[in-house]
């Protein structure tokens, strides 16, 4: 297949998969530039109607599906006779690899988990029921992002059954729910069971259930119960635990009913774990804590109240390694991973300790927000957050590991904005994302840097005008943005 030509565009370049069914390959689509994945049926399979069916849903799943998370179909169509299917080309890992030594960082973890119930809620509202759930057929690209894949025992779920014929299961069976095992009609929630199966696994390094056989596993997936992840490792949060329990509930409607709800709670579980460091010592004034860059900082008591009406001034900030991609290009998928950990643990602990919290982070590009609830100085305790992340990737430059990002530009934008009281509650934040108008004129500050050599922090003039009597600066552009009467001026901020 290797320098074969599909559809007069997409060139066979190298194989990098086989699966039961298909072999995938990158190609280069030389209309676009890209590289897309191609999967071909495997000819000895042509024949069997059972693997050509299972291809075909295959497409006709991935079609119903348009979700970031969730791997994109571009064509279908008959090579030689063979039907293939394009999709986009995910640079990554799969889940079970990436999650590898991250048992020290949870928080991480359950974001992937987050997306992971987006796209299933995605999936189940089409109707459509995944039935093979597992580590491997979830990628994380390198910026952090999930992609769900392999829709090949996808149906819509009024088709839905596990056992197709007499003595043929379909699935695997340590991800299997127990109406799946014993042969039941099964619903959206056998995804559901299965994500908490994915999640005891990755968080604790061992399966809830074993055994020598398939039929050992399928039959205490029926009659067994779990041991509670605490028993097995104290340091699980208690309110994820229990999450984890009731995701994993033999009777169906004991469950959480939809992935929505699933990722609602994980999110909350995170956020809360975000805000509570590891407390080393409890010295006079406050208790001291421990920064993953060695630094320590005193929290503060007690905390502030925080309202439920009216309007909120707060401070954005987004955040981007910007040419990125580019330099990734030619290093290694571990040392990637290896840096883009180190640097998403030691960013989120700055904000932190700024008193700011994470709206979004995903690999290379980041979005947070500082509110005037939590300090009166949240716009400088932004600029101040900027400064250091920006002493992080300095420091990260010099250690001979990270050696091969030394282009990689650090660029940071900042806007200051009235936003309702009750987007600022750490349980709707996640509503500030993509969409709305604080995001957009945030991303579009930051996106000036890229008329600029190196690192750089641009702010709003509102902004600028909060920290100007502490931090050095000078106007640095002035746009136009639609929607707006006034003038938007950025201001570059001094940060050496």
């Amino acid at each position: 297949m290797i320098g074969q030509s599909i559809e007069g565009r997409y060139t066979i370049e190298k194989k990098i998969g086989e699966g039961g069914m298909g072999e995938v390959y990158r190609a280069l689509d030389v209309v676009a530039g890209d590289y897309v994945a191609i999967k071909i049926l495997k000819e000895d399979l042509l024949n069997k109607s059972t693997y050509l069916r299972r291809f075909q849903r295959e497409i006709r799943s991935g079609s119903l599906m348009h979700h970031p998370y969730i791997v994109k179909v571009l064509s279908d169509g008959y090579f030689e006779n063979l039907p293939y299917l394009i999709m986009e080309y995910v640079e990554g890992m799969n889940l079970r690899k990436w999650a590898k030594n991250k048992k020290n960082a949870l928080p991480l973890v359950l974001e992937k988990f987050e997306m992971i119930c987006s796209a299933l809620a995605c999936a189940h509202n089409q109707g459509i029921v995944h039935r093979d759930l597992k580590p491997e057929n979830v990628l994380v690209d390198y910026k952090g992002k999930v992609k769900l894949m392999d829709f090949g025992l996808a149906r819509k779920i009024e088709e839905t059954t596990m056992i197709t014929s007499p003595g043929t299961f379909v699935g695997t069976v340590v991800y299997t729910s127990p109406e799946q095992a014993a042969g039941k009609e099964v619903d959206h929630r056998c995804d559901i069971y299965a994500l908490g199966v994915m999640l005891y696994e990755l968080i604790l390094g061992i399966l809830p259930f074993k055994g020598d056989d398939p039929i050992a596993v399928l039959f205490q997936h029926i009659h067994n119960k779990p041991a509670p992840c605490r028993e097995v490792d104290p340091g699980v949060p208690l309110e994820l635990d229990q999450l984890i329990s009731q995701i994993l509930e033999k009777n169906p409607d004991k469950r959480p009913q939809s992935a929505e709800e699933v990722g609602k709670r994980i999110r909350t579980i995170r956020f809360s774990m975000l805000e509570q460091p590891t407390m080393i010592k409890e010295p006079e004034g406050g208790k001291r804590f421990d920064l993953l860059d060695g630094d320590t900082f005193l929290a503060e008591t007690p905390k502030a109240k925080i309202p439920i009406q009216g309007n909120v001034r707060s401070t954005f900030m987004m955040l981007e390694l910007t040419n990125f991609s580019r330099v990734a290009e030619i290093i290694d998928a571990r040392t990637i991973l290896e840096f883009l950990t180190s640097f998403e643990m030691t960013v989120k602990r700055i904000i932190q300790k700024y008193k700011g919290k994470v709206v979004q982070f995903g690999g290379s590009k980041a979005f947070f927000i500082f509110r005037s609830y939590d300090d009166e100085n949240f716009a400088l305790n932004a600029v101040m957050s900027a400064k250091d992340i920006m002493g992080t990737i300095a420091r990260f430059r010099e250690e001979s590991w990270a050696k091969s990002f030394r282009k990689i530009d650090l660029d940071i934008g900042m806007a200051t904005e009235e936003t309702p009281a009750e987007v600022t509650l750490d349980e709707h934040l996640n509503s500030l994302v993509s969409k709305t108008r604080y995001y957009r004129v945030t991303n579009l500050i930051q996106n000036q840097s890229k008329s600029l050599k190196g690192d750089s922090i641009l702010a709003c003039g509102d902004t600028f005008a909060l920290v100007r009597e502490k931090v050095k600066g000078s106007q640095f552009k002035r746009l136009s943005v639609g929607g707006r009467k006034e003038p938007l001026f950025v201001y570059a901020i001094d940060w050496n």
